[in-house]
């Protein structure tokens, strides 16, 4: 029976694939920063932002799976270097242990690293960030891959999902709420996105740590749409006129990226997984 260790299993991604693990039979153990949840065997409680947590108290699992951290653009901006210490500093000390003990590490990143200026960027693409948030993502990418290097031992996977959405996302509520009730709503019609569903992250996330394959993976949607296009396709899968659904411009955003899809040829040719079809989201999220 195979067991994996999940860096923040409260959070959406963390909580959701801790489910699924547990439903195929793994063992599984997740940390957390709320006490009550830590009151369960399986919940340990560790804080990422804490320089002095034991990493000796998380339980040695066949795979550690890192999905805590300070996720937005702002949050990042807001308190630089608690978004450093939470996503860099953290999963550096966690990797370590797990090197040491010859383990797999999963580390999520994210399509952040690349800047999106020019082409579709694959998995072997050069990175370079525009954002805080995405820099912090390099920088623990590299950083774990030195780690691994110079340990030798173990395996590592970095993963880069594009945007992820959920069906209880509170934009999403709304939209949904107003076009049911032929209410009109406004999208940004500049920027650009290539979203995923979380059960398309979650399933994937489940075959990369069932492989035995390491190194870089994309996970992508397959099309790339403005936030217009998207709450127009929503419009359409609920069955209501796509003239609820208007325009708008984002001003005050100087580098909007060219370009937000992922290239998926190394994930589609060494693990079967394919980029996600819009009518796929949309299943999902209606």
């Amino acid at each position: 029976m195979r067991s994996a260790l999940i860096i923040g299993g409260s959070g959406l991604i963390g909580s959701n694939l801790a489910k699924k693990l547990s439903e195929l039979g793994w063992v599984t153990y997740k940390t957390s920063r709320s006490q009550e949840e830590c009151n369960l065997e399986s919940v340990i409680y560790y804080d990422l932002s804490d320089p002095l947590a034991d990493v000796e108290i998380l339980p040695l699992t066949d795979i550690v799976i890192l999905c805590a951290g300070i996720s937005t653009k702002q949050a990042c901006e807001d308190a630089p270097s608690l978004a450093y210490a939470v996503n860099v500093g953290a999963p550096i000390k966690i990797a370590q242990y797990f090197f040491q003990n010859n383990r797999k590490v999963i580390f999520i990143s994210s399509s952040a690293v690349f800047h999106g200026s020019k082409t579709v960027a694959n998995e072997l693409s050069k990175i370079c960030p525009q954002t805080l948030y995405g820099w912090l993502k390099v920088e623990a990418e590299r950083s774990l891959q030195k780690l691994h290097i110079l340990h030798g031992q173990g395996s590592l996977v970095v993963v880069r999902p594009t945007k992820v959405f959920w069906k209880e996302l509170d934009l999403l509520s709304k939209w949904r709420c107003a076009l049911i009730n032929h209410q009109h709503i406004s999208a940004f019609n500049q920027v650009l996105i290539s979203p995923i569903s979380i059960e398309y992250l979650v399933n994937s996330l489940v075959r990369i740590a069932q492989s035995h394959y390491s190194g870089v993976f994309h996970l992508s949607g397959e099309l790339e749409l403005s936030f217009y296009n998207f709450a127009c396709s929503l419009a359409s899968k609920l069955g209501v006129t796509e003239s609820l659904v208007g325009g708008e411009e984002r001003l005050e955003e100087i580098n909007i990226p060219k370009h937000a899809l992922l290239a998926m040829d190394r994930t589609s040719k060494l693990l079967g997984i394919t980029p996600q079809s819009n009518e796929e989201l949309m299943r999902a999220l209606v």
